[in-house]
């Protein structure tokens, strides 16, 4: 039962990354997200340790979107060195990132550093 859970709160935030990833433009050489919505994008989230967000939900995702797909990016498994990536790509500006899955915490601290 928990499996289930996890694979639909999974899916219903790879469908919200679609929606976000659709409102985000693109530069060369970084992000392959059009600005169009359209196209793969890619998803940045901390370590899967269950091994069924790859597995199930992102390859059923790509299958069932073929012009959407999600390129799944995996920081490490500790919170410090997550947020460490995180905040190293958004330092330099990078457009790598099309959408992270951040701890919850962190919000307030990115917006405020725009």
């Amino acid at each position: 039962m928990k499996s289930m859970r996890a694979a639909c709160a999974v899916a219903a935030s790879l469908a919200s990354v679609a929606l976000v990833a659709g409102c985000s433009g693109s530069t060369p050489g970084g992000s392959t997200a059009k600005a169009d919505g359209s196209g793969p994008f890619t998803l940045v989230v901390g370590k899967d340790t269950s091994g069924k967000l790859q597995t199930k939900v992102v390859d059923l995702w790509n299958k069932e979107h073929p012009d959407a797909k999600v390129n799944l990016i995996e920081l490490p498994a500790s919170s410090d060195e997550q947020r460490a990536a995180i905040v190293q790509n958004f330092q330099a500006h990078s457009d790598r990132f099309d959408a992270v899955s951040a701890d919850v915490v962190w919000t307030a601290e990115f917006a405020a550093r725009g």
